[in-house]
């Protein structure tokens, strides 16, 4: 596995915090699409193995195309998500995703502080087996 604290994709910042869990931060304005999550998700196994969580920070304003959506909520390795979201479009955003990938077995929250979801994640990672 890489080993990194940080890393700078074309899009986002990357953060590893402890516990096997990974912050990431779209930059302001970009609109990811499918490439820009293939990216990412080849960088995440690469860096963060098999089995890891993932603290989206909707800090910045962004858009996500309809392909990148459908393939977001199904990365490869991502145990649970966690999406701090700071105001209701961004909430809604995380909502689609969410909808979209309702039966899949892949655990998504949205939270409105940073601290309770890096909680969350922590329980989660924490409980599996």
């Amino acid at each position: 596995m890489d080993d990194f604290h940080e890393r700078r994709l074309t899009f986002c910042q990357l953060t590893r915090l402890p516990g096997d869990i990974i912050e990431i931060i779209p930059d302001e304005g970009v609109e990811i699409d499918l490439v820009m999550v293939e990216e990412l998700e080849a960088v995440l196994v690469a860096a963060m193995g098999a089995s890891f969580a993932m603290l989206v920070n909707k800090v910045n304003s962004y858009s996500v195309t309809f392909e990148a959506q459908m393939k977001i909520g199904l990365l490869q390795g991502v145990q649970a998500t966690a999406v701090v979201v700071y105001s209701s479009a961004g909430e809604m955003g995380t909502e689609q995703i969410k909808a979209m990938t309702d039966g899949e077995e892949k655990t998504i929250d949205i939270f409105f502080e940073r601290s309770q979801a890096v909680s969350w994640l922590e329980e989660k990672m924490a409980a599996r087996p």
